[in-house]
């Protein structure tokens, strides 16, 4: 009998917390960089993007052209932002700026190691992603986000 061990942390606590997350499988190459203030954290946000209509099936759906369901090694990488107001409010600019930024730095990154993903979803520019501390906050998501990627 095979089994499948999912370790989910405190990723499904959304409580006063928000999050940068990326959706990724490594064998059709997909990564999608995201972020929410979900109250169930980056594990509700993930079922909104599996359900049928969700942001996610739909943009991979229309990348691969292949139903979500024949991915068997969908991963979820979760990044607290903590709980500065600014992002845990209603207003998502500042969790959006990291958000551009987080995959434009990967997408960088990946590059230079000769990491092929292709990246779905949007993204945005907001005009919080000049500001000095979203800036270094993105950087350090990406920084430790390429080292998980690259994990193998």
């Amino acid at each position: 009998m095979t089994f499948q061990h999912v370790s989910i942390g405190n990723s499904f606590n959304g409580h006063g917390l928000s999050y940068i997350y990326l959706v990724l499988s490594r064998s059709f190459r997909i990564l999608y960089v995201g972020q929410t203030n979900d109250r169930i954290g980056t594990i509700g946000r993930l079922r909104g993007h599996l359900s049928v209509g969700g942001t996610f099936r739909k943009h991979f759906e229309e990348a691969i052209g292949e139903p979500l369901e024949s991915v068997l090694d969908l991963e979820l990488i979760s990044f607290p932002l903590g709980r500065d107001p600014i992002f845990i409010s209603e207003e998502s600019a500042y969790r959006e700026g990291v958000e551009f930024l987080v995959r434009k730095f990967l997408m960088q990154k990946l590059a230079t190691r000769d990491t092929f993903f292709r990246f779905v979803g949007r993204v945005h520019p907001s005009s919080t992603s000049r500001l000095s501390h979203i800036i270094s906050i993105a950087k350090s998501i990406s920084e430790t986000g390429t080292s998980a990627i690259c994990k193998i």
